[in-house]
């Protein structure tokens, strides 16, 4: 069945049922420690599951599992990685508020994706970027349900692959295009950038170039640079650009991987670079001149070199998405969440591009680096209390309807 079409067939059904409570603090919401628990055990289960997979099976079986444990009904999985959830608004209305999480861990691996629990922490590759947001979306789904919320308008739940074998936001694509409602604003729920917001637009590329050369051994005469050479030189070239007058454009070599041992030239290799640019413009011009710089380089040396998108994430609306950061620097005071002010990417920006207000919504703090992964444990409870209230404002007070 079509996404589409589920959705108008069950808002028909759901239509009928009668009213509820129609916010979350007419509920008390003094203890959360139950739902809180349910969080990191949630996230720590579902952190041990493989990905990145072709549809995901066992990542939104789980998902549709757990919700069918808490007695959600309105569930629909596309088969495609994108499990929706429907929750009505008391009103006939096309308008919703959609909250989403990515679903993949291109991190995975069987012994370090396993989560350890110690002084107050839990750390395995994926539960920072991915785990602990999936378990606080599903452990809100489990709110809802028990406390027979409703609100005026509708709200959707998705849990979707927001990258997989280059296809970027793949899933959120396939939902936002299929979708016939009104999304009024969106939160992508995630994990340690709690307090974190918006204060710089960027936009990101992530690229790979490839080099291959002709194999030869290093006591050979040949005057055939080798892929290592090639790359250097690359990165060289690249490093010495000033890519706009306004220094508001970065270029970072992310690190050059090529080699087969002592004794030989080595005759492949891989570079990876990325790109931040607080313009649009400037990001891909930015982007096509590294290309055509690369394409020369080629040229000049003979060797086979090949280039790829691996990632884009657009530089965001700010102006859009004012209102809602406005109201999440309000939370932030009365929560005690001490905001930070950043300068990145944002995976947002592509409800920017259909016209739709969002913001991310960090449910804890941690760390995340080439050595060590983890969450802390204690701010889950402020995380998910920030949701709540996030929600509460927007749908119940209309605070963060789009002026």
């Amino acid at each position: 069945m079509k996404m589409a079409g589920f959705f108008s067939k069950f808002f028909a059904f759901a239509r009928k049922v009668p009213d509820s409570s129609t916010g979350f603090l007419q509920k008390d919401t003094s203890s959360l420690s139950p739902y809180v628990r349910r969080i990191i055990s949630d996230a720590v289960l579902f952190n041990e599951i493989p990905s990145p997979m072709e549809k995901e099976e066992e990542r939104t079986a789980f998902i549709v599992r757990r919700l069918g444990e808490f007695g959600v009904g309105s569930v629909s999985p596309d088969g495609e990685g994108n499990v929706a959830v429907l929750f009505p608004g008391t009103k006939p209305t096309d308008e919703c508020a959609l909250l989403f999480a990515d679903i993949e861990n291109d991190a995975y691996s069987p012994l370090d994706s396993s989560a350890r629990l110690s002084g107050g922490v839990a750390s395995g590759n994926g539960l920072a970027d991915n785990s602990i947001g999936v378990a606080a979306l599903l452990v809100l789904a489990e709110y809802f349900q028990k406390n027979r919320i409703q609100h005026d308008i509708n709200i959707v739940m998705l849990f979707t692959r927001l990258a997989y074998m280059n296809e970027e936001f793949a899933g959120l694509r396939r939902f936002l295009s299929s979708w016939d409602g009104k999304i009024s604003f969106a939160f992508y729920v995630t994990g340690i950038q709690q307090g974190n917001i918006e204060a710089h637009s960027q936009g990101h590329y992530k690229l790979t170039v490839t080099a291959h050369t002709g194999e030869h051994e290093v006591m050979e005469n040949s005057s055939q640079a080798s892929a290592v050479s090639v790359l250097s030189n690359i990165a060289f070239r690249l490093g010495a650009i000033r890519w706009d007058t306004e220094n508001s454009t970065t270029l970072n070599i992310a690190r050059i991987v090529g080699g087969v041992g002592y004794g030989f030239f080595p005759s492949e290799g891989f570079l990876e670079l990325e790109i931040y640019s607080g313009t649009s413009s400037a990001l891909e011009m930015t982007k096509n001149a590294v290309e055509a710089t690369i394409r020369k380089i080629a040229a000049e040396t003979g060797a086979s070199v090949d280039f790829t998108v691996n990632s884009f994430i657009p530089v965001s609306d700010a102006e859009i998405n004012a209102f809602l950061t406005d109201a999440l620097k309000k939370i932030h005071g009365e929560l005690k969440i001490k905001s930070s002010f950043v300068s990145v990417p944002d995976k947002t920006a592509i409800l920017n591009s259909f016209g739709i207000p969002a913001v991310s919504i960090g449910i804890t703090r941690g760390k995340k680096s080439l050595g060590e992964e983890y969450v802390e444990l204690a701010p889950v409870e402020t995380g998910f209390r920030q949701l709540i209230l996030l929600l509460e404002r927007g749908i119940v007070h209309g605070e963060l309807r789009e002026p």
